[in-house]
């Protein structure tokens, strides 16, 4: 059975800023926020670098939030030789993830509350579904040749193999 082990996470980045336009009165709805990332694996030492990030989208009414924040936490993992390229990249969209993401939760949660806001904890993310609709979003891309598939474009293609029959 592989293994990996983990060697540190570490924040790499935070800000996080008091939003004056907000009412202290007003209420909070569900907190929108996204997550980003990468990581890069070096075969010669097989570590895996994962950096892994939260922030409030730029597109954000920013009188609707009391904060903005932007974090980015890097782990390192490091695998054994037997482990294959395939169980790596899995480990690296799901697995190196989930074990960093507590690690973002805590320290976002510990700024919140020294901000003097009530307590704040991001949801819970299934990186299982991320990683599937990442894959899924990544064919659709390779597929339209970066083009955004509309629901014409789709009804296109469904023609077009028909004829094919």
């Amino acid at each position: 059975m592989p293994s990996f082990q983990v060697v540190s996470v570490s924040l790499l980045h935070i800000n996080f800023d008091e939003n004056p336009d907000f009412e202290p009165d007003q209420e909070i709805g569900p907190f929108p926020f996204e997550v980003g990332g990468g990581h890069l694996f070096d075969e010669e030492d097989r570590t895996l670098y994962v950096n892994l990030g939260v922030r409030t989208p730029n597109d954000i009414d920013k009188t609707e939030v009391p904060f903005m924040f932007d974090v980015m936490y890097q782990g390192v993992f490091v695998f054994d030789p037997e482990t294959d390229k395939n169980t790596i990249e899995s480990c690296a969209e799901i697995n190196c993830p989930a074990i960093i993401f507590p690690y973002i939760r805590e320290c976002l949660g510990d700024v919140v509350r020294r901000g003097n806001f009530p307590p704040f904890i991001l949801p819970t993310i299934n990186f299982v579904k991320r990683a599937q609709k990442r894959k899924v979003t990544i064919k659709e891309i390779e597929e339209t040749g970066g083009k955004k598939k509309t629901k014409s474009s789709k009804k296109g293609e469904a023609e077009k193999k028909a004829k094919k029959r």
